[in-house]
């Protein structure tokens, strides 16, 4: 159950930059949210049951959408994997039918189109910083 069901009461407190990251930094370590730590700290220095302090844990904020080039390049990798695998079946009904010739030449592109999806997908990556 979340933070806001058990729990009405809220306040708002205002800290210098060094203590947020501190506390963010103890949350982290521990995978609890800031407002489990900051309530685990109320709760030791007033000697409220220790129930209160709730432990909820650390909920990672929503990545913001892609950009629309990135987007793009999304796009053009499933294409081409598309086209992939339409080179695999094609591929494999030459070889079934008999027509070495154009099953030999599927297949030495085969590898090129797989380079490229993989190439797309390590320029993506490094689009988004990963």
């Amino acid at each position: 159950m979340s933070e806001n069901r058990k729990l009405k009461g809220q306040m708002l407190v205002r800290v210098s930059e060094g203590t947020l990251q501190g506390i963010r930094q103890e949350a982290e370590k521990r995978d609890l949210s800031c407002s489990a730590i900051c309530r685990e700290v109320l709760v030791e220095r007033f000697g409220l049951a220790s129930a209160e302090a709730m432990p909820v844990r650390l909920r990672q904020a929503p990545r913001p959408p892609a950009p629309e080039h990135i987007l793009e390049l999304v796009r053009l990798r499933e294409s081409l994997a598309e086209t992939c695998g339409a080179l695999v079946m094609l591929a494999r009904g030459s070889r079934e039918q008999g027509f070495t010739a154009l099953h030999g030449e599927v297949e030495k592109y085969l590898p090129l189109v797989r380079l490229q999806v993989r190439d797309i997908d390590r320029l993506k990556n490094r689009m988004l910083g990963l």
